[in-house]
C-alpha cells in the first residue's frame, strides 16, 4: 500500500538545462482508476472482493490485468498508463 500511495511517474522533456536557469517542466504520466463497489442483488457486502482492471495496457502497449488495492471501505484504487477506453469495454 505504502509503495502505491508513494508512487507516481512523471517526466520532462530531454533539454539543455542552463546554469542560470535550470528549470525542467516535468508532467505525471500515470492515471488513477478509482472504483466505489455497491452489492448488488442478492449481496449485503462487498468484503473480500477482489476487483482487477482488465485489457488495458500497463506498458509496452500489451494488454494485461491489473490489481487494484482496497483503498478503503468499498473504494478500490490503480495507477495504469494513461488510455482511452472505450465506453462499455
Amino acid at each position: 500500500l505504502a509503495d502505491f500511495q508513494n508512487s507516481d511517474f512523471i517526466s520532462a522533456e530531454n533539454q539543455t538545462v542552463k546554469f542560470d536557469d535550470p528549470t525542467l517542466e516535468f508532467t505525471h504520466r500515470t492515471a488513477r482508476v478509482a472504483i466505489d463497489l455497491k452489492p448488488g442483488t442478492g449481496f449485503t457486502s462487498v468484503a473480500g472482493a477482489t476487483v482487477s482492471l482488465v485489457s488495458l495496457s500497463a506498458d509496452n502497449g500489451n494488454p494485461t490485468a491489473i490489481k487494484t488495492y482496497n483503498a478503503s471501505g468499498n473504494t478500490y484504487e490503480a495507477l495504469t498508463a494513461p488510455q482511452t477506453v472505450v465506453a462499455g469495454k
